[in-house]
């Protein structure tokens, strides 16, 4: 009988401090930098630079996608999603002026990626621990923004 009054009391204790640690913790780049495998290839289309910058991006290999995407923007610049991808292989390899360049350009532009571009320059500003910034872009990201809810979370934990 002891024995379960010992063990009730562990598990509210445990429960506790784990409640605490995540109240109090600071919200890290790793928290929210959450994205899926990309593709990038078109059926019957077979680029080897494209797939070289997609297995790169995919298996972690940032250095080598990152110079796959630079070379594939050269060949066009105007591609919004290209930019996207580079910019988060720049920050995987802290390379913030790089990565947070292109962000800037994706925020400013009218593609379908600038609100993409908006959470991920908010999360580059978070890695570099740049806590006002990262509040400030947050707090521009619209409602119907893929990442809202998630920016509404980040906002709560900085503030």
């Amino acid at each position: 009988f002891n024995l379960f009054k010992y063990a009730i009391a562990a598990s509210i204790a445990l429960l506790f401090g784990v409640f605490t640690f995540n109240q109090f913790t600071n919200p890290t780049y790793s928290d929210f930098a959450n994205y899926d495998a990309i593709s990038l290839t078109v059926r019957g289309v077979n680029d080897d630079l494209l797939q070289t910058a997609e297995d790169a991006f995919n298996n972690k290999d940032f250095a080598k996608a990152e110079d796959a995407f630079r070379n594939l923007i050269e060949l066009d610049n105007d591609n919004a999603e290209l930019k996207l991808y580079r910019a988060i292989s720049n920050i995987e390899l802290n390379n913030f002026e790089i990565a947070d360049g292109l962000l800037e350009d994706l925020k400013e532009g009218k593609s379908a990626y600038k609100y993409k571009g908006m959470w991920y320059l908010a999360l580059s500003k978070l890695k570099q621990k740049k806590d006002a910034a990262c509040l400030e872009i947050l707090k521009t990201i619209p409602e119907d923004a893929d990442d809202y809810k998630q920016a509404q979370k980040l906002i709560k934990k900085l503030d």
